[in-house]
């Protein structure tokens, strides 16, 4: 600190977090004999670059067959922020793992007809970051009714598999009468 120094003046100007890529500050010293030069001085500055931290695929975890599943894909940032991409030109969507049990159609999977339960790996891929979601798919049953037509049958209904084999059905009893 210099004698005779009576003011010191500091002065931001043109300050802003927006889109300012340069902070800007003046200082001036004031002493007997007067203000001195001015001294600025600009830093450079930039806003840290948003990065892609991971992606999240959301949907039905299972599918009867014959079913449609529509998924959705979450781009999470480092910012805090976050988008749904599922339908981003630059989102790839695939079956990694039982392609066989079901079809894709950008981000809609289609459960195969099928006779027991099996899984399907879904995989979503964007910006460099991929998930992986796993669907089981199940089979499609029918509920069937016996009518025994006034006599019993147990049991008085049973599901069933479609595009199975059924096997046998319970034989109703009738006693009495038979006209």
């Amino acid at each position: 600190v210099k004698a005779g120094l009576t003011t010191c003046k500091y002065s931001d100007m043109n300050v802003s977090s927006g889109s300012a890529n340069k902070y800007y500050y003046k200082i001036v010293a004031v002493n007997d004999s007067g203000a001195s030069t001015q001294s600025a001085y600009a830093m450079g500055w930039a806003k840290p670059a948003t990065v892609l931290n991971r992606v999240e695929i959301d949907g039905p975890a299972t599918l009867t067959a014959g079913e449609t599943g529509t998924y959705t894909c979450k781009a999470y940032y480092s910012d805090g922020s976050s988008k749904s991409v599922e339908n981003e030109l630059e989102a790839v969507w695939s079956v990694p793992y039982g392609s066989a049990y079901a079809t894709l159609s950008g981000h809609k999977l289609t459960a195969a007809s099928l006779t027991t339960s099996k899984t399907v790996t879904l995989r979503a891929t964007y910006g460099g970051k991929s998930d992986e979601y796993t669907v089981t798919i199940v089979p499609r049953t029918v509920k069937v009714t016996f009518n025994a037509n006034g006599g019993v049958v147990s049991p008085s209904s049973q599901e069933y598999i479609v595009d199975s084999t059924y096997g046998s059905f319970p034989t109703p009893t009738r006693t009495g009468n038979w006209a």
